[in-house]
């Protein structure tokens, strides 16, 4: 059995790279491609991120977000999306939580909560934070929980089949509690939370420069992939950076001290004297 995440090698991370080597590259800040990595291969930063109103009866936010597939050198091999999320209670009253009806729409295609291991051919999955791969269903915990007044509580929930194709239409999260369901757009949440910029700089603006300075994942990658493959078509010199994090030398090199140049005068000068 292989087990992956189907974010290994992606067509947008290499459209990505192409697009910043069009004319000369913008290395003033690599780090972009460290988030690309880390977006394509283990999923989003571990911290809770909002998902509805900060005013909202019931809070939903979610830690980790991750697309998979079960294996990915056999037809058999199923993707799903597996996320993590986070609900708060300030109803005021117990709250249930009925996670075995919960479902992602994208488009005209439903994913329903995975409850049977029947649904990922029996293979188990990889999920981010977890120690070792499991049963899908033993991860996810019961399929209703409560949450108390005031309290909050975690569960995973994993979503299959996803459609084979590499872009994944709007996705949408669909919530039912005993409080009435949750509707969640979920593509249209991350792709905010991108934080993405574009600015011309140079002489007549000959390189574009991309800054992204919030959370880079597989579902808002597309938004930034579309912006650089924009910026490509353009006859200019094109980059990609990240103002997040200071300029450093690559692994393994030592930054060399700024050599001094002296002027033909100066030197003629000091022969003289």
């Amino acid at each position: 059995m292989s087990q992956r995440s189907d974010r290994l090698i992606h067509p947008w991370l290499l459209l990505a790279i192409l697009a910043g080597s069009l004319g000369a590259e913008v290395a003033a800040q690599d780090s972009i491609f460290d988030r690309m990595a880390s977006a394509l291969l283990g999923g989003s930063p571990f911290r809770p991120q909002p998902l509805t109103a900060e005013d909202a009866p019931i809070p939903v936010s979610r830690d980790q977000l991750q697309i998979g597939i079960t294996n990915a050198y056999d037809p058999s091999g199923v993707r799903y999306l597996a996320i993590r999320l986070r609900f708060q209670n300030r109803t005021g009253k117990p709250l249930k939580v009925q996670s075995d009806q919960c479902q992602i729409v994208m488009g005209n295609e439903v994913a329903s909560r995975v409850t049977q291991p029947a649904q990922l051919n029996e293979m188990p999955v990889a999920l981010i934070g977890e120690d070792s791969e499991g049963d899908p269903v033993a991860l996810q915990g019961p399929g209703e929980f409560s949450v108390a007044p005031g309290k909050f509580r975690t569960a995973w929930m994993i979503f299959a089949p996803l459609p084979p194709t590499r872009d994944l239409s709007k996705v949408k999260l669909q919530l039912k509690t005993s409080a009435g369901p949750i509707d969640i757009d979920l593509s249209e949440r991350e792709a905010n939370r991108l934080q993405v910029t574009s600015e011309r700089i140079g002489p007549r603006g000959c390189v574009n420069v991309c800054r992204v300075t919030g959370d880079l994942n597989i579902l808002n990658l597309p938004k930034l992939v579309d912006l650089m493959s924009l910026n490509a078509s353009i006859p200019t010199r094109s980059g990609c950076s990240s103002r997040t994090s200071p300029c450093r030398p690559m692994p393994g090199r030592r930054a060399r001290p700024r050599s001094r140049r002296r002027s033909p005068c100066a030197a003629s000068s000091r022969r003289a004297a």
